[in-house]
């Protein structure tokens, strides 16, 4: 195999594994293969219950630059974060078991990141939607930034989205900012920890590359609609808290991110809710007057940039702007499942 980048510092990859059986196979085996050689694969087992754990000793005693650690059961941060204690890289990147990667991804971090001399670089990817591979880039064109461009809108920037940089799969960091200011994923946040771990990174950094053009990481998501409501609420409620108690007085223009992005969570919540099917439609339509009555007591035309929403998000907002709660649960429960069946077809 050939190693066709110039640079040759090594690049930490951690990966948290939980009962992956059906997956950890295909990420291993695209790893193994990349075009980058200089790394070190650390998988940290997670308390798995299946034989994710003797899959990844069977790929470690194959490939030497693979590292298996087994530890408690205490969730995707807590694995993340042992995994950066052991990680010995220049850089470090964060994917997740049930993913896969392109052969050429790793190279082409590390060289964005040399070549714009960023601190971090922050990629598009590709969603797995079904049969589909759906193309996903940031909000924010490429190019290289000061943290401080990106701080005024990182937390929200108006398009009903949340935090700009909400995952940390598809990115490469340098490992010697992470440990110099103990940047680590908070093990008590289960929404947002990862757009939060970024906003930490970035507030350390001096300059951000973004690379839209990079679309080599295969995300199969987990989608927010298919958790518990009461999880979802109460999780979004704790990352929020936390923003607010730890990014008020740094973040610039934090009044009308915050007040965004809370606009943003009516939107995440009625996607969920009116999607349970374990709640009764008089409970549903409570609860949703209750989302829309907390959206109706700020002026939410101050805090959503009408102009750059999607179509499909502008349906939305209009919907919520003017409470009207039967045609969102109508759209929701039953029109939007139906069209992405169609497309899946």
């Amino acid at each position: 195999m050939n190693h066709k980048n110039s640079s040759n510092k090594m690049v930490s990859i951690v990966i948290p594994i939980f009962n992956e059986e059906n997956n950890i196979r295909d990420l291993l085996n695209s790893l193994i293969g990349q075009t980058y050689i200089n790394i070190e694969i650390i998988l940290v087992d997670d308390g798995s219950q299946d034989e994710s754990l003797e899959i990844c000793k069977r790929f470690s005693a194959e490939d030497s630059r693979i590292i298996v650690i087994s530890k408690k059961n205490g969730g995707v941060s807590s694995a993340r974060n042992v995994g950066i204690e052991y990680s010995k890289g220049e850089y470090i990147c964060f994917f997740d078991g049930d993913d896969y990667i392109e052969e050429s991804l790793v190279s082409k971090l590390v060289s964005t990141i040399e070549n714009t001399r960023s601190d971090v670089t922050f990629t598009g990817y590709n969603l797995l939607y079904g049969n589909r591979k759906i193309p996903r880039q940031n909000s924010v064109n490429s190019g290289v930034y000061s943290s401080e461009e990106l701080l005024t809108t990182v937390l929200d920037n108006g398009t009903m989205s949340g935090i700009q940089f909400g995952s940390a799969c598809t990115s490469i960091y340098r490992l010697d900012i992470i440990n110099a200011f103990k940047i680590r994923f908070n093990e008590n946040i289960k929404i947002n920890e990862d757009g939060i771990f970024n906003i930490e990174f970035i507030l350390a950094s001096d300059f951000v590359s973004i690379n839209n053009d990079i679309k080599l990481y295969n995300y199969r998501q987990s989608s927010l609609n298919k958790r518990d409501y009461e999880f979802l609420k109460d999780n979004i409620e704790i990352a929020t808290i936390y923003i607010e108690n730890n990014f008020r007085e740094v973040l610039p223009n934090f009044e009308t991110q915050i007040a965004s992005r809370k606009v943003s969570e009516s939107l995440w919540l009625i996607l969920n809710l009116c999607q349970q099917e374990n709640i009764k439609y008089s409970g549903i339509k409570e609860e949703l007057s209750r989302i829309l009555s907390s959206v109706k007591e700020s002026p939410v035309e101050k805090f959503v940039v009408e102009n750059e929403l999607g179509k499909h998000k502008l349906v939305y907002y209009y919907l919520i702007r003017n409470g009207m709660s039967r045609t969102i649960y109508f759209l929701t429960r039953y029109i939007v499942p139906m069209f992405t069946r169609i497309m899946n077809r």
